[in-house]
Formats: C-alpha cells, sequence, structure tokens
C-alpha cells in the first residue's frame, strides 16, 4: 500500500496517483508477484477546543500573548498534517501553548489519539518453484502458480516452512504434445542437448565431441580459436580481420582540459601540458567538436620536446588562460644594448617575461625584461644594432605581454599534424632547439616566441600568423619546403642572428588579405641579421611593411621572388636604414614592387638593372 502526500499536507489528485502507479510498478522495480495499490490518505478529522489563562502579572501584554498562542496552534495544526501517520498529541500541544506565555491549559478536544499503520489485513508474500499442489495454512491463499500469499497478524508469531523436493533445470518453456521437453538437459543419467550449467561465468559452452563448459578458445602459433590470442591491452579491440586493434573512444562535444602545476592529474585537470595531450591522444574528435587545452597563467617547465601527433589536431587549441595584457608606457631610452621604459604600472610583470613594444618609431618588437625598478623597466635591446635615443611624452604606446609562459629546457611542441590554434602565451627555449616545428595546417595568433635556433619553424600546410613576436632567435620565422605562411595581422621579427623571417621552397604574404592600417595591421620586421629572405624558389607578397635596422632588409636569393605590393598606395612599404643593403637579389632572386610612397634608396643590384645569375630589383617608388 502506498499513500503519497503532496507538500504542505495537500491531497493528491488521482493524476498524482496514476502517476506514482505507473513509476513503481515498472517492470524492472516490481517483483512480478507483488500486488501494488495506490491510494490517497485516510483523512482523520479532530476539534480543537481548549481553554489557557494567562498570569495578571502579564495581564498588560495579554493581546501579545493570545497572538502568540494562536500562532503556536496554528502551527500544530499544521505539523500533524504535512507527514503521514503523525498522533494526535494532546502534552505536545498544551506544551507549545505553555511555551506561548499561557500560564495554564484546559483542553476538551482533541483527545490522545494513536494513529494506527496497520489498518488492513496485510499479506507476507514467498516464491514457490514447485509445479506440484501446495499445502497451505488456513486462512492463505494462491496468488497465482508461482506465488502465493500467508495471512499474519501483528499480534501473531507467524512461522512458514517451505519444502522444494526438486530443482527444475533448464528446459524448453513448452513441451511437446507427449509432454517431452525438446531442449533435454545432460545429467549424470541421461544425455541431453545442452549440458548442465556449471555456475561459472568464465567459462562457455565449447563444441567437443561430447559438448561441455570449458574456458574461451583463444588461438595460439598451434591451434585456431574461437578469438586470436588477447593482448594484454585494455585499449584495444577486435576488428573483422581477426587481429587486434587500438580502441579509441568519441569526445563528442567541445571539451576543455585544464593544466596547471598544482594539479592532480585527474580529467579533466592536468599537471603538465604533455598529460593533457597524451590524455587527448586516446580520443577520436567527432567532426565540428573542439579540444581546448587551457594552461594557467604563470610558468610551465617543459623539458623535452611534446609530440603531438593527434589524427584531428586541427580540432584541438592549445591557449593560455589570460587574454593579452596591455601596459602604457610614456617615456623611452635607448641606452647601449637596453631599452629603458617608465611605466604606468608594473603589475603582473616579472624578469625574464617576454614582451611586445608597440610605439611610434623604430621601437616595436618582441623584448625580455632585465630588471624591474619601481616604474622603470629596463628592456633587451634586441636589434642588431640601434641608434642612442631618447623620448619623452609619448601616447598611445603600449607593452603587451602575456600571463601564460612556456619554459622549455628543449623545444617546446613538435606538431606533426599541425594544430587548430596556439596562441595566448609566451614561449621560451634554447638556441640549440625550435621552439614550436610544425608539419600541418597551424594558427599561430598572440604569441611571442624567443630563445630558440628557430622559433616557429613550418612545412607542408597552410599557416596563419596574427600578432606573433619572434625575437632573438637565430632564425625568428621560417616557412619551409611545401609550407604556406599567411600573414593577416600585426607580425614582429626582431633582434634574430640569422634571419628575422625565412621563406625557403615556400610561399608567404604579409597583409595582403585586407585594405591594412599603418599603426594597427603593419608588420615589423627590424634588427635582423636579415629581414626578410626568399630563397629556393619561394614567392614572397609584401604590403605594410617596416623592414629596418636589419644588416640587409629584404633578400631574394636562389631563384627566390619578393612582389613589394600592389599598384596603390594604402599600403606603404619602408624598407629603409638598413646597415649594408635595403634590398638585395643574387643568384637569379627577383625583386619588384611599390614602396607605395616608403623609404628604400639602397638596392643591390642597382634598381631596374640586373645582377648575377640574371637576379634583378625592379621597384617603383
Amino acid at each position: 500500500m502506498i499513500n503519497p502526500l503532496m507538500v504542505g499536507g495537500k491531497l493528491p489528485t488521482q493524476a498524482v496517483l496514476d502517476d506514482v502507479y505507473a513509476i513503481v510498478t515498472r517492470r524492472d522495480l516490481k517483483p512480478i508477484a507483488d500486488k501494488v495499490i495506490v491510494e490517497a490518505p485516510a483523512i482523520v478529522n479532530y476539534t480543537i477546543d481548549l481553554t489557557f489563562f494567562i498570569d495578571k502579572a502579564n495581564n498588560v501584554s495579554a493581546e501579545s500573548i493570545r497572538n502568540t498562542v494562536t500562532q503556536a496552534v496554528t502551527s500544530f495544526v499544521n505539523d500533524t498534517k504535512i507527514q503521514l501517520r503523525v498522533d494526535i498529541n494532546v502534552t505536545d500541544l498544551i506544551a507549545r501553548i505553555r511555551n506561548a506565555g499561557a500560564l495554564r491549559v484546559n483542553v476538551k478536544s482533541p483527545k490522545q489519539t494513536v494513529i494506527s499503520v496497520n489498518d488492513e489485513e496485510e499479506f507476507l508474500f514467498a516464491y514457490a518453484y514447485s509445479s506440484n499442489p501446495d499445502t497451505l495454512v488456513e486462512g492463505s491463499k494462491v496468488v497465482d502458480q508461482y506465488v502465493f500469499g500467508i495471512r499474519f497478524e501483528n499480534s501473531k508469531k507467524v512461522s512458514v516452512e517451505l519444502t522444494v523436493n526438486q530443482t527444475v533445470p533448464l528446459h524448453a518453456a513448452t513441451h511437446l504434445d507427449n509432454g517431452v521437453d525438446p531442449i533435454p538437459t545432460v545429467s549424470s543419467e541421461r544425455t541431453g542437448l545442452v549440458p548442465v550449467g556449471p555456475d561459472d561465468p568464465r567459462q562457455v559452452l565449447v563444441g567437443h565431441k561430447t559438448p561441455r563448459w570449458d574456458s574461451v578458445p583463444l588461438a595460439d602459433k598451434d591451434s585456431q580459436g574461437a578469438i586470436p590470442a588477447l593482448p594484454g591491452v585494455a585499449t584495444k579491440y577486435l576488428a573483422g580481420d581477426g587481429r587486434w586493434h587500438r580502441m579509441t573512444p568519441f569526445i563528442m562535444m567541445d571539451t576543455t582540459l585544464y593544466v596547471d602545476p598544482s594539479n592532480r592529474d585527474d580529467p579533466p585537470k592536468f599537471s603538465t601540458l604533455a598529460k593533457a595531450l597524451e590524455y587527448s591522444n586516446d580520443y577520436h574528435i567527432f567532426a565540428g567538436a573542439t579540444i581546448t587545452v587551457e594552461l594557467a597563467d604563470g610558468i610551465h617547465w617543459v623539458e623535452n620536446t611534446i609530440e603531438f601527433e593527434h589524427p584531428q589536431a586541427q580540432q584541438v587549441r592549445i591557449v593560455g588562460a589570460s587574454p593579452r595584457q596591455a601596459i602604457s608606457f610614456s617615456d623611452i631610452v635607448v641606452s647601449g644594448d637596453e631599452i629603458i621604459l617608465t611605466a604606468s604600472s608594473t603589475k603582473s610583470l616579472s624578469v625574464g617575461m617576454s614582451v611586445i613594444i608597440d610605439a611610434a618609431g623604430a621601437y616595436k618588437g618582441g623584448r625580455t625584461i632585465k630588471s624591474i625598478q619601481g616604474s622603470t623597466i629596463t628592456l633587451t635591446r634586441s636589434t642588431i644594432y640601434f641608434y642612442p635615443h631618447e623620448q619623452h611624452g609619448m601616447e598611445n604606446s603600449y607593452m603587451y605581454f602575456y600571463k601564460t609562459r612556456i619554459a622549455c629546457q628543449k623545444g617546446a611542441l613538435f606538431l606533426p599534424n599541425g594544430l587548430g590554434r596556439l596562441a595566448r602565451m609566451g614561449i621560451h627555449g634554447s638556441l640549440e632547439n625550435v621552439g614550436v616545428y610544425s608539419l600541418g595546417k597551424t594558427a599561430f595568433s598572440e604569441l611571442t616566441v624567443n630563445g630558440f635556433n628557430r622559433g616557429i619553424a613550418t612545412q607542408n600546410g597552410d599557416v596563419y600568423y596574427n600578432f606573433v613576436a619572434a625575437h632573438d632567435c637565430e632564425h625568428g620565422l621560417l616557412a619551409d619546403t611545401g609550407a604556406s605562411a599567411i600573414v593577416s595581422g600585426k607580425l614582429y621579427c626582431n633582434g634574430n642572428t640569422s634571419v628575422g623571417f625565412c621563406v625557403n621552397g615556400a610561399n608567404a604574404q604579409i597583409n595582403t588579405d585586407h585594405v591594412a592600417n599603418l599603426d594597427n595591421e603593419s608588420s615589423h620586421i627590424n634588427g635582423n641579421g636579415i629581414g626578410i629572405y626568399s630563397s629556393s624558389g619561394s614567392r614572397i607578397i609584401v604590403n605594410s611593411l617596416f623592414c629596418q635596422l636589419n644588416n640587409i632588409g629584404v633578400l631574394a636569393g636562389e631563384r627566390g621572388f619578393v612582389q613589394l605590393g600592389f599598384d596603390s598606395r594604402q599600403h606603404p612599404n619602408h624598407i629603409s636604414v638598413n646597415k649594408i643593403a635595403d634590398v638585395l637579389a643574387a643568384n637569379g632572386g627577383y625583386v619588384r614592387g611599390f614602396l607605395h610612397g616608403g623609404s628604400g634608396s639602397n638596392f643591390s643590384p642597382q634598381n631596374n638593372t640586373s645582377g648575377n645569375n640574371f637576379s634583378a630589383i625592379n621597384i617603383d617608388p
């Protein structure tokens, strides 16, 4: 018997009773022989008739006490009806009224009443598995051929003894007309189609000459089994070709993995980037879904280069937790190998951090913080050469940086299949290694790389750069054989001893897919050994470029080609004040195009002339 009661003591409607019945009689919840009755609770009505007295000393507070007593009685009524089978306890009613301030209470009604639990006849149900008629005690009744009920009362002790003379073995639900079981089982006395089960889930029925229960037959070098020998690796599955293959489940929706050195390695939280990427390697990524690996603010140490070779690497992003940070500054002093700034704040800055300076003049580019004293910040000069200079009262000059930093003893990442996006962090490493090496399509944005042999090296795929700085490397950015590099936002390459942006047997476009703005969308390749180098048949198209203070600004060699802008003055190129040559063509290299009002004059060979191996320069200033 089930008696539902609604919140606040309200009786259930018939619709509620029907819903409860439907739930509790589900086949997966109710034993087949259980009888379920769902009814509304029975109502026990009572009347409260009482008199209370207060102390004369409290006469002034009589009205307040009367109101408090009324609240106490109302509370008593509510408490007795909000749950089933609550006794009508007069003692509790009197106590509540006295606690409300009454001196004495006389209760005429209700009377002390116990709400009985067992108002109806009850049955104890048991299961019987005999096809023979059962002998039942008087007063009991058979419910069906498997279940019978035994009548009992709370006041009497009930004892039931069941005797089963035979256990029925596995047999057909229906027998033949002659009563013969069509699925006779094997026993010690007879043969049959199905042996009696051994009660051991580890065994299966094996088709020997005499069928018997045995272990699952596996293959070995000498015999064929039902399945090949297990490999002992939980992440492999048996495929249709009869061999065990790696089993990789799917990630069906956008998923974020969080990396923080303080984390315990418990998905989705990991202590290192390597462990987070290793975890993602165990999953296929469903089309349209993305895995984002989010690195917490602070330093993440990478001892050995992390190789990430996920087949759906384009659906994986590695990003810093915080967006790009900006601090303004007003004064700048270039002195020797240092640049000194007066900043509006030094919050979140630290020594060794890579920052991007964006100010008027040739200061733009990535640099490393050497010291911080009050509001004065000393940075590396990060250019091959520079003129001593001071400038004060600067406006709209900012220093950008990222709170997430990756410090590498060797390289940071090797990406055989590329990566969806690498963003919002600074990566620092060793001059003996490559910072990021990608062999597939990859997008780099809001990133600084410094201190490597090659900051970012790419091959065989489209590569996208947007607000990226590569500084103080041997080669800043390298687009190698088969790569196609596209710069669609600000690019900074400075202080790289060999080449700022090298394109070898590949193609590159710098600010060609939109109308660039000099202040917001220009690229700055300053203070390198060579600013831009096109070689081995490469093709580079450039707009809105500042290429200054390099040994050589633009070099086309080994049949390399450089196109400086198009016939429009909206995208001026400033290729000037470079130490050896602004533009140099050699060994079949060719440079042509427009400066669009920008500067540049130191050409080798001279403009509109040819050099060795048919190298030439044809530039319209």
